[in-house]
């Protein structure tokens, strides 16, 4: 046994919330070091030692699909020297092949992970499943301690947050409604010897309560905008978690500056914009599949969330606000994205009217995102004690592409 399983668990709140924040400044160093590599890429794509740059600065932020992807790329015309770094590189973003058993790589490179659309952004995304997992483990360690807890993911998926969350020491479980991915997951615990109970389950069934009982931390991230009836999975998370447990939920803002330059699911301007019904014609002409195939709901308003979630007696609060201008001016390159989208077709595979009202739509809300920084401008001179309140909004409303929640079920 090694010496942090011998070590006890840290339990007192104190210590808890000083490794938290020494997570969250690991983590804000991190991000900006990324960003640092990123900018330098920009300024000169073609260099070799630059892409090598930002390669090893997202290993060193746990990004190693990414990594992975930048090492390959540069490592056909790297000189020996080079190329012996390069390998490093790429063994340590492989180090945790544990996770990832022959019928999981398998997975991901059949069917529509190798041929379909996006079909290399979805690999990433499965391939780093538990690197995102340990990210938002480390953000939860800001408001709850893992050790003795029990934790559910709603929508475990390949497994990537249940792994993170039993490495922390919660008694882990998730629930999954697709039995392919159930199998999958079930198999990939089990060649790591990890003791997880992965549920083949629908939450939107009234008696999941009864079925899997209470935990102390529930999360639900990439799941709710593909049912069609979202309040009643809140509702089913809301029963599941104890009184004083901890509430996490991650889901798409449909009116988000980067997600109308490219939803996150297909990668389709202005897709998030439409009624149901629309985005179905515009996805299934465009992808050419049947309409009926399209997994997307309803996409809801931060304000709708936060509303349900408190009548079934958990309070969310939003996690990424922005109350600042400089908050606000952080978007305007996906501004500016999205004004370059709007002077490009749309798709010739749609109707002409409908391309037009993708259009529409992508239009206003960049001009929403002009006029509103016009006025908080003026609002800097003018009234400068509304300038957060009105910052907050537009975040709120138009810059974030995802929103992130966070909440606490009320004590009884």
């Amino acid at each position: 046994m090694s010496e942090l399983q011998q070590a006890p668990a840290v339990e007192n709140d104190v210590q808890r919330r000083e490794l938290a924040a020494a997570y969250q400044q690991w983590s804000n160093h991190l991000g900006a070091l990324c960003g640092l590599a990123q900018t330098l890429q920009q300024k000169y794509p073609h260099d070799a030692e630059t892409k090598l740059f930002v390669a090893d600065a997202l290993r060193l932020s746990g990004e190693f699909a990414a990594a992975l992807e930048l090492y390959e790329e540069l490592r056909p015309s790297a000189s020996p020297n080079l190329l012996c770094r390069i390998q490093q590189g790429i063994d340590q973003c492989n180090s945790d092949q544990a996770y990832f058993p022959p019928d999981f790589e398998a997975q991901l490179n059949t069917g529509l992970f190798a041929t379909g659309e996006n079909a290399k952004i979805w690999r990433r995304y499965a391939r780093s499943d538990v690197q995102r997992g340990r990210r938002l483990v480390r953000m939860l360690r800001q408001h709850t301690g893992f050790p003795g807890k029990r934790a559910l993911d709603i929508g475990s998926g390949w497994g990537g947050l249940i792994i993170a969350l039993a490495e922390e020491g919660a008694d882990t479980a998730g629930i999954e409604y697709d039995p392919a991915r159930v199998k999958i997951c079930r198999g990939r615990l089990n060649e790591a010897h990890l003791d997880i109970t992965v549920h083949e389950g629908d939450c939107c069934d009234p008696k999941i309560r009864e079925r899997l009982g209470e935990f102390d931390i529930v999360t639900c991230q990439d799941v709710l905008e593909h049912v069609m009836d979202p309040e009643t999975v809140i509702a089913s998370m809301c029963a599941m978690v104890k009184p004083g447990g901890i509430i996490y939920m991650q889901v798409p803002n449909k009116w988000g500056l980067g997600q109308l330059v490219a939803d996150h699911h297909f990668s389709l301007p202005g897709l998030t914009a439409l009624a149901r019904e629309q985005s179905r014609e515009y996805w299934a002409k465009v992808i050419g599949r049947p309409a009926e195939s399209y997994d997307v709901g309803f996409l809801k308003t931060a304000r709708w969330y936060g509303a349900i979630f408190r009548r079934y007696g958990v309070q969310i609060q939003l996690l990424d606000t922005g109350s600042t201008f400089e908050n606000v001016l952080a978007y305007k390159s996906e501004f500016d994205a999205l004004c370059e989208k709007i002077k490009l077709p749309i798709s010739s595979a749609i109707r002409p009217d409908l391309a037009q009202r993708v259009r529409n739509r992508m239009l206003n809300v960049a001009k929403l995102y002009a006029n509103a920084c016009n006025q908080i401008e003026r609002l800097r001179v003018s009234s400068p004690e509304l300038v957060p309140v009105a910052c907050a909004a537009v975040t709120e409303r138009l810059c974030l592409s995802l929103y992130r929640f966070i909440g606490q079920k009320t004590a009884k």
